[in-house]
This record gives C-alpha cells, sequence and structure tokens, in this order.
C-alpha cells in the first residue's frame, strides 16, 4: 500500500517548523544591542551597584603583576614574534601603566613553544586546550599567535 501525503500535515508541520525557529532566534539579542566582545553591556543592576559602593582610597603603593608569556611558532620554531619585539612590548606595557602604579613582571621568562595547531587554531576549544595545557598559576597568562580562532 503506497503512502499518500495530505496536504494538511505539509501545512501543519511547515507551521511548527516556522513557529520553532521564530522562538528560537527570539532568544538571541540582535547584533545591534551586543556590546563590543558580543557582551550584552552593563545590567541595570550592575549600573546601580556601582554608584552605591563606597568610594576607597586608592594606595599609592606599586601593583606588580606577574606575567606568564607564552610564544607560539609552528612545529618547525618559526613564525613566532621576534623576541626583541615582545620585549620592546612588554616595555611599552609598564610605561603605560606606570602612571597607575601597576608594574608588569616577567614570571622565569617566556615559554617558547613549537606547536602549529596552537599556533594557527581555528576554534575557541583548541585555544582552550592550549591554555589548560600551557597556563602557570599565579600569574597572568599572556599568549603570542598568529591566528586565535579568527580573532
Amino acid at each position: 500500500m503506497k503512502y499518500k501525503s495530505h496536504p494538511m500535515r505539509h501545512f501543519t508541520l511547515l507551521a511548527a517548523f516556522v513557529s520553532l525557529l521564530t522562538q528560537a532566534r527570539a532568544q538571541e539579542p540582535l547584533k545591534a544591542h551586543l556590546a563590543p566582545c558580543g557582551s550584552l553591556g552593563l545590567s541595570d543592576w550592575l549600573k546601580e551597584s556601582r554608584f552605591r559602593q563606597p568610594v576607597q582610597d586608592r594606595s599609592e603603593d606599586t601593583m606588580w603583576v606577574a606575567v606568564k608569556t607564552h610564544l607560539l611558532g609552528k612545529d618547525s620554531g618559526t613564525g613566532r614574534i621576534a623576541i626583541e619585539k615582545y620585549l620592546d612590548s612588554f616595555c611599552q606595557l609598564n610605561e603605560d601603566f606606570g602612571p597607575s602604579n601597576i608594574q608588569f613582571f616577567m614570571k622565569d621568562g617566556w615559554n617558547l613553544l613549537n606547536e602549529t595547531d596552537w599556533h594557527v587554531h581555528t576554534t575557541i576549544p583548541e585555544g582552550i586546550d592550549m591554555m589548560l595545557t600551557n597556563n602557570v598559576p599565579d600569574a597572568l597568562n599572556a599568549y603570542f599567535v598568529a591566528d586565535p580562532a579568527g580573532n
């Protein structure tokens, strides 16, 4: 016996599918409503709470921030940022934050990692794997790669 399709069944399925798409789309914020970096910006609660916090005097002491830098290259060891350029950037970072009494220092130098899949990774999970594998505790970990998932 051959199955016969009924036009009403097609219409009902199409209506249900369109309804599901509309509901799914309604859950996403419009791109125009997003703040930089895909965030939703400040919530009303956060805007109000930041004005209720008591003002505290800031210490004049210099805040020291440990940085562990990971300079990535291809498997062959090529393609990484030049050490001189990295060092110049590190000095510039300290100059920029000097007036705020924040200074950065290298925690045990830097890592030279030769891993093409991390140096040019196409997905965020690959970057997460890189960080979970190499992050050093008690330091700001900075990674210099060629292409961080297209960003």
